[in-house]
């Protein structure tokens, strides 16, 4: 007996490993002798950085590092800071990883809390919790397919996205820049930010190109008698190629870039005066590559000839709704009627978080972003305020979604504020939100067919009268009597594959 199936490989993304690990720090900070003595500590910050992951059969090192910061006041009213970097390793065992395991990585601070001991002396304690995520690619075979001992197929077209690679790539970049005429020289620098955003993704074959751009800011005490606050903000020009086997020009990308470290020192120009800014920062590229495919499956089956063993089996996957990029804008405002507010000195923004449902069939994406105040007070001394600024972003979503798989990246483009009266900021908030809108979606396949040679289907009589029911399927039909659909039809003069009315039907055996 000849009897073939035909396969075809699906591939798909699954999580082998997803936890968190903490990282605590404590620390007592003596300040160096060129820092002046603290008089009031304004706000502490940790930053974690991640500067390595590395893989070796079942575990996985992390390298990283805590930055402090330690935003205080010194005598005379001087804005002061003072940093240092605490190293860290960890360790996580995971089974199952291999070479082609994708390993991502996360660090994000829950708490800093500082106290002053002396005018020389604080007392850190904090907590960095860091999340990993593994995931393994892996290929399904489908059937697509079968020839042979009298099978008949009923075969349906999924829509679906088949992975071809999940994986981050660090990268470099540094410069040593300027920081212009127009900009006194840097005394200290305050603090620093920066923000990596993608203006475009391009596909050739086996190549991703990314390209973008850092967007470096400082704040800092300019090198002057007044010793006055200034900004400053650079932009440094984006451009990988990050080689992903098997991508085409057709393939969709998910592409996104994290700031994991930035270290900025000041240097001096010739003439003496600290005008340049050394900037070196670590950027991981997250890249999620699939096609889009139109693959046919096989729901149900059956044999004119030969008694079968069926093997069914859950298949999920994902269908692509909608990829999108919009940008939209929230305003808050804070209240400082109890301590005052004369001026706002600087204004900055923390870390964006989003998570997305669905509602009546509309995407909600919400989240909250940080919002930092430096400010003088009614008394004319330096403060600092922070606030949650909630946002929330809408999308209609015009397909059926059985359940909703979105990722949303979520980031700050621009921010401004407004010194109103009554002791009030008024603060509007640009925001830059991209996501693929992805539905996971189930479907009941065929996974296996064997033929049992040695039991034949008992041979019914030529010709069986049928009384049908409306809308009864021609294929349960067929596969009740053991003949073909086209049989059904062909006797029937039926066109449809669905009986529109009862009627009486002639089923020929086959």
């Amino acid at each position: 007996m000849d009897f073939n199936l035909d396969k075809q490989a699906i591939g798909a993304n699954s999580v082998i490993f997803e936890g968190v690990v903490e990282q605590p720090v404590d620390s007592d900070v003596t300040l160096p002798d060129y820092c002046p003595d603290i008089l009031r500590i304004l706000k502490c910050t940790i930053t974690p950085r991640i500067t390595g992951v590395q893989t070796a059969g079942d575990r996985v090192n992390i390298d990283g590092n805590a930055l402090v910061r330690i935003l205080y006041v010194s005598e005379g009213s001087k804005l002061r800071c003072y940093e240092q970097t605490y190293p860290f390793s960890k360790h996580v065992e995971i089974s199952n990883l291999t070479d082609d395991s994708c390993v991502c990585v996360k660090a994000r601070t829950d708490y800093a809390n500082c106290r002053a001991v002396s005018q020389r002396r604080t007392d850190i304690h904090g907590m960095i919790t860091i999340s990993i995520r593994a995931t393994e690619k892996r290929d399904d075979d489908i059937i697509t397919g079968a020839q042979g001992a009298g099978i008949q197929l009923r075969c349906k077209t999924l829509n679906m996205l088949s992975s071809i690679a999940e994986l981050e790539k660090p990268f470099p970049m540094s410069e040593v820049v300027e920081v212009g005429q127009s900009n006194p020289p840097v005394a200290q620098i305050i603090r620093s930010d920066a923000l990596a955003f993608i203006d475009d993704v391009k596909t050739i074959n086996n190549k991703i190109l990314i390209k973008g751009e850092l967007v470096v800011s400082i704040l800092y005490y300019a090198d002057t008698p007044d010793a006055q606050l200034s900004t400053f903000t650079h932009s440094m020009p984006i451009s990988q190629i990050i080689e992903v086997e098997g991508v085409s020009e057709n393939s969709l990308v998910d592409a996104r870039l994290h700031v994991t470290s930035l270290d900025i020192s000041t240097k001096a120009d010739s003439a003496g005066e600290m005008n340049l800014l050394d900037i070196s920062a670590r950027i991981c590229a997250v890249i999620k590559a699939d096609n889009e495919i139109e693959h046919p499956v096989i729901n149900d089956a059956y044999s004119t000839e030969y008694e079968m063993n069926f093997e069914r089996k859950m298949f999920d996957y994902i269908h692509l709704i909608e990829k999108f990029k919009d940008s939209f804008v929230s305003k808050d405002t804070m209240d400082f009627s109890a301590t005052g507010i004369t001026e706002v000195l600087n204004e900055w923004h923390g870390d964006v978080t989003a998570a997305a449902i669905l509602r009546d069939n509309e995407l909600i994406i919400s989240g909250c972003v940080t919002v930092h105040v430096l400010y003088l007070d009614k008394d004319g001394q330096q403060s600092y305020a922070e606030r949650q600024v909630d946002y929330e972003y809408k999308r209609a979503v015009r397909e059926n979604i059985s359940k909703l798989v979105c990722n949303p990246s979520v980031m700050v483009t621009a921010d401004n504020y407004n010194l109103s009266s009554e002791n009030r900021v008024e603060i509007k908030i640009e925001f830059l939100v991209y996501a693929s809108i992805l539905s996971q979606e189930s479907e009941m396949l065929i996974a296996d067919i064997q033929p049992l040679e040695n039991q034949l289907l008992k041979t019914k009589s030529a010709l069986t009268i049928y009384f049908s029911d409306v809308g009864e399927s021609v294929w349960d039909i067929a596969r009740k009597y053991n003949t073909t659909v086209d049989s059904v039809k062909s006797e029937n003069n039926i066109k449809d594959d669905v009986i529109p009315e009862k009627i009486m039907l002639l089923i020929p055996s086959v």
